[in-house]
């Protein structure tokens, strides 16, 4: 069964990203998880909006590889973000999330952004990222 999709449009990101993107259950009140929610929605504007430029400002000190954005021409569609609920992850100071969307540009596919986050001095920053399908 097909569902329906956005028309496509280069590079564009569906109206839902801007508003809150929906996430498993975890601990709401904790500033850990709050402050790397908010950095997963910021990357992902990046990220999908080909601002290279404000990627680069999520990455950690310990960052290695090029700085890439995505590349696919269809429109974004971001469903949700997983592995925040893991608590223990997010005190171990290292944590892996990843935010499922579809692309109209790939027939019937869920993909994911996976991001590491590592705890800096100045906050959480991303180590690792890309894409899963």
């Amino acid at each position: 069964m097909k569902l329906p999709r956005e028309q496509p449009s280069a590079n564009s990101v569906s109206d839902r990203d801007n508003k809150e993107i929906d996430d498993e259950d975890g601990d709401t009140q904790n500033e850990d998880y709050q402050e790397i929610k908010s950095i997963v929605q910021e990357f992902a504007a990046a990220y999908f909006g080909n601002d290279i430029c404000a990627v680069k400002k999520y990455l950690a000190s310990t960052y290695e590889g090029n700085v890439d954005i995505y590349g696919e021409i269809g429109a974004i569609n971001i469903l949700k973000i997983k592995g925040l609920s893991d608590e223990e992850k997010i005190k171990s100071e290292k944590c892996e999330v990843s935010l499922e969307f579809t692309d109209s540009s790939v027939e019937d596919m869920l993909l994911y952004l996976t991001l590491i986050f590592v705890k800096e001095d100045e906050g959480w920053k991303v180590q690792f990222y890309g894409i899963e399908g």
